[in-house]
């Protein structure tokens, strides 16, 4: 099976703020890196197996790279959120203020 094929790590899923979390549009990557496949692809939007894949590959890429960044010194932790299928995203930032 393809999905065997993918390294889990874990995450401790404490990126979000409050109001991120509450989003219909986006998933916190660090909280799909933890769902099991069935879920994270009905979390997304009923994607297929191979969206998953692309989709887990990316977000752990992006994951990693912002770790170790931190382990090298930055000095913020970004969020990373993923759109889910079919949805229209604004630029979170904005929902700020």
């Amino acid at each position: 099976m393809i999905a065997d094929t993918i390294k889990r790590v874990a995450r401790d899923g404490y990126c979000l703020d409050p109001h991120e979390r509450d989003s219909p549009d986006v998933l916190d990557a660090d909280r799909f890196l933890r769902m099991p496949r069935d879920d994270a692809m009905r979390e997304l939007g009923d994607i297929s197996e191979q969206e998953y894949l692309r989709a887990y590959r990316a977000v752990e890429d992006a994951v990693l790279a912002r770790d170790r960044a931190i382990s090298a010194g930055a000095s913020e932790r970004p969020s990373i959120v993923i759109k889910k299928k079919g949805r229209r995203v604004t630029d979170i930032t904005t929902l700020d203020g």
